[in-house]
């Protein structure tokens, strides 16, 4: 991931951008492990080929260069009364996916480590809340989360 060299101006604070990296890959590969868990599905291990996923993100790739143009923006867009049927839609399935994480994640709690690691997962989530707010300047992301950020960015604080 890093050289060694990368790793010890990331440890000693002259790198925040790669530790910053560091941290949302680690995020990435723990959340998808968190996933793949939740829903008994194997993760590909190095030299496994996963066609069912590489034929998924073809046909994306293909609808998606289908309703936009060439320069990215939207050419093809389903009629408007569409829009609430979809975003009804949408919103169930991402209820269901995260009621599903949820709940593996509270059986995870139960060991150690993963407590650990859940503990982890959550401290960059709200790290990259705080990024998103301070890049997009709606700070109104923010206010929900500033007692969270406050015990992290200051929790030597007393």
């Amino acid at each position: 991931m890093y050289a060694e060299n990368a790793v010890k101006h990331i440890l000693s604070g002259k790198a925040i951008a790669r530790a910053i990296r560091g941290h949302l890959m680690v995020y990435a590969t723990l959340s998808t492990m968190l996933t793949a868990n939740a829903y008994n599905m194997k993760l590909p291990t190095k030299g496994e080929c996963c066609d069912d996923l590489h034929q998924s993100l073809v046909t994306a790739r293909e609808l998606y260069d289908n309703i936009t143009d060439s320069s990215g923006t939207a050419s093809v867009l389903p009629p408007e009364d569409m829009f609430g049927e979809i975003l009804i839609k949408l919103k169930d399935v991402l209820g269901d996916v995260t009621a599903k994480v949820n709940a593996e994640k509270e059986t995870m709690k139960e060991r150690r480590t993963a407590k650990l690691w859940l503990q982890y997962i959550e401290m960059i989530r709200i790290l990259r809340m705080f990024i998103k707010a301070e890049r997009t300047g709606d700070w109104m992301l923010a206010p929900p989360g500033c007692s969270r950020y406050a015990s992290l960015f200051c929790s030597s604080w007393s």
